[in-house]
């Protein structure tokens, strides 16, 4: 269960199963599988952080999210507009990227 706060200030928790995709529009926006939408206060960045720490034991949650990088190409590197939904739908990817004990010897390749 992830700790987040409404636009309203009201606090709540959230199952990070039943996040489907988050958008900033500007306001932080968590479409969940059940086609239900919640704005929340926290960044996406937030919110990311929270959903890791959440999903791991607390013995292990420190080392992990300290592992893990997210970088949010939406607005950088845009395959579409972001002004219509239709274009963010488009612009939502994830590039996973597995490090190894050497790093990464190139770059992921874009498709």
């Amino acid at each position: 269960m992830v700790p987040l706060t409404r636009l309203n200030q009201a606090p709540m928790v959230l199952n990070s199963d039943l996040i489907e995709h988050i958008d900033v529009t500007p306001d932080t926006v968590i479409t969940l599988t059940t086609g239900q939408i919640l704005g929340v206060r926290e960044t996406v960045e937030e919110v990311v952080d929270r959903v890791a720490g959440a999903s791991l034991s607390p013995n292990r949650r420190s080392r992990c999210v300290n592992r893990l990088l997210t970088d949010w190409y939406a607005d950088n590197s845009p395959t579409d507009t972001n002004d219509t939904d239709e274009g963010r739908t488009h612009n939502r990817r994830l590039d996973l990227v597995l490090l190894t004990a050497g790093g990464m010897a190139n770059e992921p390749q874009r498709r």
